[in-house]
């Protein structure tokens, strides 16, 4: 296992918007100070609210690379 993969918190599911906020907060982190990537996704990284503050979709993906390594990290959101 690679020093990122060994590093990574991992969460199975979110149970409040919360823990949502706090893995997007993570995902910021991991971009900022590891140079993780974002591949593509439905909407930018910290975007899914409107001007409102409701959640843009039901589904929110996105899709982020680890620096130099071809692996992919996958964050899969179903807002219900």
């Amino acid at each position: 296992m690679c020093e990122y993969c060994s590093t990574l918190k991992l969460v199975n599911f979110f149970r409040t918007p919360k823990d949502y906020e706090n893995a997007i907060n993570y995902i910021k982190f991991l971009i900022k100070e590891q140079g993780f990537i974002m591949v593509e996704g439905n909407c930018e990284i910290g975007r899914h609210k409107n001007e409102q503050g409701c959640w843009i979709d039901d589904i929110i993906l996105s899709r982020y690379k680890m620096p130099q390594m071809w692996s992919n990290l996958l964050l899969h959101s179903k807002h219900l």
